[in-house]
């Protein structure tokens, strides 16, 4: 395991870019097995689970290069093999895995699939739309002989569900409708991709409708990671207000600015960047929805900003349990009480400390609250963050941060 060191308390200011979306990138990635040819991605983030993802799209035969910031991917010689346990059991992405090759191979393994182990993540939703369509689940094998469209109601808004919908039934070539489906910018990335590969894919009264084909490579630019954006903005709100974020859609963070200017924060906010003006002047309440509310990815990102200034209330309505990065966030010093799915994080005095990362996102609070401590802080098991912050240590340091990373 990696390690990292931070020295705390330094002035961070500057600007920094955000850089694709990871959350758009894996189903964009899993998508290019639907289609036969060469398909163009812009702007793939330097991450490691995208280095994952390619490496299991690899196993199965497609062929990748890159080209400065293009990334082309061909899938004309594709075949199904199982990809390794080791692969898939790093990424909760490989889960895309199942309707991509349900549509293009007609078969795929339940594997272990992986991601951040913070709460019970069952695919039951996933298995539904997959029988809908004509999938046919044999132990830990789906099957589908012939698929069909169908009638989807998510019984409750799920990204994961919604995506591996789309991905089936982008390859049968009649109608499906999905209703109660997940709205996150990075669905519509995807619908944009599949689209330019030769799908019909809409919004109409209140479903999406999806028409099939047979998919051909197709071009996308994968958009800036809206949860980079509010991760640096509080890091802003923590280090004097003085890192702008550039290279975003800032009405994508709509929730994120209503709740900290609920709290008496002020930003100055343009078309692709925005600048915290001053932080929040009184006590943080935030409750967690599916988008376009308060994204759960936020949450423990957020709670370091709260207990520095007057404290808080994280109310979790997306994941069951989603608190138990606060154990290590309390080795800092940080103040808490779990009622539930109710967090009170107390205002706190920081202290340096050596924690373990837990998970990306309580990885990257970890690694928040260590720069805002005024000593030496260590963060072991640190590749998790890696996941899904590109070049995050190189970054930092061009922002002021003492920080380094020893293998």
């Amino acid at each position: 395991m990696g390690k990292l060191f931070v020295v705390g308390n330094q002035a961070l200011k500057g600007d920094i870019k955000v850089a694709g979306s990871k959350n758009a990138a894996l189903p964009i990635i899993f998508a290019t097995i639907l289609t036969r040819g060469v398909s163009k991605i812009h702007n793939l983030p330097k991450i490691s689970d995208v280095t994952v993802a390619l490496d299991i799209i690899s196993e199965l035969g497609a062929v990748i290069s890159r080209d400065g910031e293009c990334t082309y991917i061909n899938t004309e010689n594709m075949r199904y093999t199982t990809p390794s346990d080791k692969s898939v059991g790093r990424l909760r992405g490989s889960t895309y895995l199942m309707g991509a090759c349900l549509g293009r191979f007609g078969k795929c393994v339940i594997q272990a699939f992986g991601g951040c182990n913070f709460a019970e993540r069952p695919i039951d939703l996933h298995l539904a739309c997959f029988e809908k369509m004509g999938g046919e689940i044999c132990d830990n094998i789906i099957l589908l002989e012939k698929g069909n469209g169908a009638e989807i109601r998510l019984s409750k808004v799920s990204v994961g569900a919604t995506v591996n919908a789309i991905l089936l039934a982008s390859s049968i070539k009649e109608q499906t409708k999905v209703y109660n489906y997940a709205k996150e910018p990075h669905i519509y990335a995807l619908i944009d991709y599949l689209n330019s590969a030769g799908a019909a894919i809409y919004e109409s009264d209140g479903a999406l409708v999806i028409y099939g084909a047979d998919l051909h490579g197709g071009e996308v630019r994968i958009p800036a990671d809206m949860l980079e954006a509010g991760t640096f903005l509080t890091l802003s709100m923590m280090h004097g207000c003085k890192i702008g974020v550039l290279g975003f859609e800032p009405h994508e963070l709509d929730s994120f600015f209503e709740v900290m200017r609920k709290s008496g924060a002020e930003f100055e906010v343009n078309n692709d960047s925005a600048r915290v003006v001053s932080p929040p002047t009184k006590e943080i309440y935030l409750k967690t929805a599916p988008y376009p509310d308060f994204p759960t990815d936020l949450q423990p990102i957020v709670a370091p900003l709260m207990a520095s200034i007057h404290g808080g209330t994280v109310e979790e309505t997306v994941w069951h349990g989603r608190f138990g990065y606060l154990s290590q966030l309390g080795l800092f010093g940080v103040g808490y009480r779990i009622i539930g799915d109710v967090a009170k994080i107390e205002p706190s005095a920081f202290v340096g400390a050596s924690v373990i990362c837990p998970d990306l996102r309580g990885g990257m609070a970890c690694l928040i609250t260590a720069l805002s401590t005024p000593h030496v802080s260590t963060i072991e098991n640190c590749e998790l963050i890696f996941r899904g912050y590109e070049n995050i240590v190189e970054r930092l340091r061009t922002l002021g941060a003492d920080i380094s990373y020893e293998v």
